[in-house]
């Protein structure tokens, strides 16, 4: 218990030398409450150049993505070369790994980064991809046909420059 009493004094030792080792002083506890500020706060002068005025400090413009033969075409192609790269249950998880991992987003990397691919029922593609819809420009949503049932790979891009990439690769919904 003594030893207790000791430590507990040391601890407040150390914290009142800390506190006078800084220097500063803390201020005098008061009731009165402190003083408004005065005088007024002027902005500087603006001028035309502080707004950004010149052509090369101005926001560049996205194009906001479309659907166009073109983007149909890459959907396609980027949803069943990552299928196929994926149905590859015969593979050593690094080599699986590298073949697939460049097809995915950094969200979908992170969800697939722990699959054992011998674990993954499909490991050929049967049919052609579909695009299922085209509801919004961002997303596309294609079915391909394979040995384990029909499979959705939904892709994402952030603009009409961006490639296509795998969100998800999961069985079709039946039914």
């Amino acid at each position: 218990m003594r030893r207790r009493g000791l430590s507990g004094g040391l601890l407040v030792a150390v914290l009142v030398l800390a506190g006078c080792a800084t220097g500063a002083t803390p201020p005098a506890p008061t009731s009165e409450p402190a003083p408004a500020p005065t005088g007024t706060f002027t902005l500087p002068p603006v001028t035309a150049g502080d707004h950004g005025s010149d052509e090369e400090d101005q926001p560049t413009a996205v194009p906001m993505p479309t659907w166009d033969e073109a983007s149909r075409q890459d959907a396609l192609e980027v949803a069943q070369a990552a299928l196929s790269a994926f149905a590859r249950p015969d593979l050593d998880y690094a080599t699986w790994w590298e073949g697939l991992a460049p097809f995915l987003s950094p969200a979908a990397a992170a969800g697939y980064v722990a699959t054992d691919p011998g674990n993954i029922p499909v490991s050929a593609l049967t049919g052609a991809p579909r695009l299922l819809e085209e509801t919004s420009p961002f997303l596309a949503r294609v079915q391909i046909d394979t040995d384990a049932g029909a499979h959705v790979v939904l892709l994402s891009r952030a603009d009409q420059a961006s490639p296509w990439l795998v969100e998800t690769i999961s069985p079709a919904e039946t039914g």
